[in-house]
């Protein structure tokens, strides 16, 4: 997925559970200027300050869209975005692999469990078993999140694959 189609999917995916903030739309702008996107609502958007009014964000934001001719993604495909954005916050470690991989579970749900993406029940499973049931399973706690983060790579991997062919 090229980073433009990415960006702009993450932010559709804030707009769909109702929590983009005028500070997701700079961001958003400002990543597509630092990639050579050029609109003249582009421009304005990311000339706004974040105190600004989310109706005003929203008009250059879908002006932009338009500008550029890139189309409103499908819920499904914000949510894959937003599997991507958590496999790799997994793989930087820059959060507890256990809380990401529930959060990725979760979204799992929402896309009715697709087959590669069905691992995660299983992960999810392992840990429930390590935070709520057997006092056994504290042992396999470093093994989890290892398996985790192998899973996390793997899907990443397969996402890369796919978007060079």
């Amino acid at each position: 997925m090229d980073l433009i189609k990415f960006k702009t999917n993450l932010l559709f995916y804030k707009i769909y559970k109702s929590i983009a903030s005028g500070s997701d739309y700079l961001n958003w702008s400002f990543s597509l200027l630092e990639n050579d996107v050029e609109s003249e609502s582009l421009f304005k958007l990311s000339s706004m300050n974040k105190a600004d009014s989310l109706f005003i964000f929203e008009d250059f934001f879908y002006k932009s869209l338009e500008e550029m001719e890139l189309k409103r993604p499908s819920v499904e495909e914000t949510l894959e975005a937003h599997i991507i954005l958590m496999c790799q916050e997994i793989v930087n470690q820059k959060s507890d692999p256990f809380k990401i991989a529930s959060d990725i579970f979760i979204e799992v749900i929402e896309l009715h469990f697709p087959d590669d993406l069905i691992v995660w029940l299983e992960l999810s499973n392992a840990i429930d078993a390590i935070i709520y049931d057997n006092e056994g399973e504290k042992s396999n706690e470093d093994e989890l999140k290892k398996r985790i983060i192998d899973e996390a790579k793997k899907y990443l991997a397969i996402q890369e694959a796919e978007d060079i062919r």
